[in-house]
């Protein structure tokens, strides 16, 4: 089976736009380190752990992805992209782009968007 691939959940798509023209320097760090995690993913066997400072275990198998390497003279936003592995098909779910005052729904969003994908309600 070849690489990894990425499908978008519509949500993350809407975050993205809003990112774009309100926090560029934040949303470039996350997609710089989403790069580098695919990278990641591409060179490692199935069940490895992929362990970087970037990267953060949340809930039902979420990684959150943050903002570290922002390039801004001033402290960046602390930003999470939130994604989920599907290792059988090599599939990386992006989920959603937030921060820490929307983390609770951000969250609870992925959770669900998950259960879905596993079979769930």
């Amino acid at each position: 089976m070849g690489g990894w691939v990425t499908e978008k959940a519509e949500r993350f798509n809407r975050d993205l736009k809003w990112y774009s023209k309100k926090h560029p320097n934040e949303l470039e760090a996350v997609i710089n380190n989403l790069e580098s995690y695919l990278v990641m993913l591409n060179e490692c066997e199935e069940h490895v752990q992929i362990n970087a400072g970037f990267l953060h275990k949340e809930p039902a198998g979420i990684k959150a992805i943050d903002q570290k390497g922002a390039k801004n003279t001033n402290k960046p936003r602390q930003t999470r992209l939130y994604v989920y592995s599907f290792f059988k098909n090599k599939v990386l779910y992006l989920l959603a782009i937030g921060d820490k005052k929307t983390q609770p729904d951000d969250i609870k969003y992925c959770v669900d968007y998950v259960s879905k994908l596993k079979g769930g309600k």
